[in-house]
């Protein structure tokens, strides 16, 4: 197979210097820059190095701006789109309170208090939780999109200008971000710098609850029985309450960067 890609590659190059010589025999040099060798030529030789053979061409894929989640955008930055998010992180840290108090000593059998689905985390909390639902239930979503999609509607959105920097970051990058004389640099920018916030903030606290349901998952296969005899359920209660702190911790960051009154308003 190489060696007929070889001849295929020699044959190729041959009558493409054949090509140049019939335009000018005096010619020595068959690749110069001139109108007796189009581009479509050259193009050829160029596809025909050896180099196209050993190195395979593919698509260069790079992604820095957030993907859309489906997230309603007509709300962004309203005190509506930030209760959810205010509310969720108030069930996370019931979620954890349980663990801590309940879960170490089984009181509560988990699996009484925490069912996981393929979309939804739902947790009863126990009487002695402070608890303002009145159905008593709590829903968490399980599925990446759908959890970031509370976030994305509370979020600012992706500015054109950093939608330049994205798809211009080589020019940006050699031009240290210059944008005229007297002019502050292009990556400077506060709106930019909080939409990068919210970003990495809201990929945090998804990536520290997704912990958790994996955690929760090798947990409820374990039964009461081994639970009791084993330090691996023990060990699990402390994974599953540190990756709760970590989501805790993640949506704090991202909640901080909203106007205090607002959430306080939404608390």
């Amino acid at each position: 197979m190489e060696a007929r890609s070889t001849n295929y590659v020699i044959t190729r190059t041959n009558t493409i210097k054949a090509t140049c010589s019939t335009s000018n025999q005096s010619d020595e040099v068959p690749f110069k820059r001139d109108r007796r060798i189009n581009s479509s030529l050259r193009r050829q030789l160029l596809l025909l190095s050896p180099l196209s053979l050993i190195l395979p061409s593919s698509p260069a894929v790079a992604r820095n701006l957030p993907v859309s989640t489906g997230a309603d955008t007509s709300r962004i930055g309203t005190r509506s789109t930030l209760l959810p998010l205010v509310t969720m992180r108030t069930n996370i840290a019931l979620i954890r309170q349980t663990l801590q108090e309940q879960g170490r000593n089984e009181v509560i059998p988990l699996d009484d208090v925490i069912v996981k689905t393929k979309t939804a985390l739902m947790f009863k909390p126990s009487k002695n939780t402070d608890n303002n639902n009145d159905e008593g239930a709590i829903t968490i979503p399980t599925r990446e999109e759908e959890f970031k999609r509370y976030f994305d509607a509370y979020s600012d959105q992706v500015s054109y200008k950093q939608k330049f920097l994205d798809q211009n970051a080589f020019l940006v990058y050699y031009t240290n971000g210059f944008d005229g004389p007297g002019r502050d640099k292009l990556e400077k920018d506060p709106v930019n710098e909080r939409q990068t916030l919210q970003f990495g903030a809201r990929n945090e606290a998804w990536i520290s609850l997704d912990n958790f349901l994996s955690e929760f998952d090798f947990y409820s296969t374990t039964t009461s029985t081994s639970r009791s005899t084993s330090n691996d359920s023990q060990e699990s209660i402390d994974d599953m309450i540190k990756y709760l702190s970590d989501t805790i911790q993640a949506m704090d960051r991202y909640l901080n960067l909203a106007p205090v009154e607002d959430v306080e308003a939404v608390q």
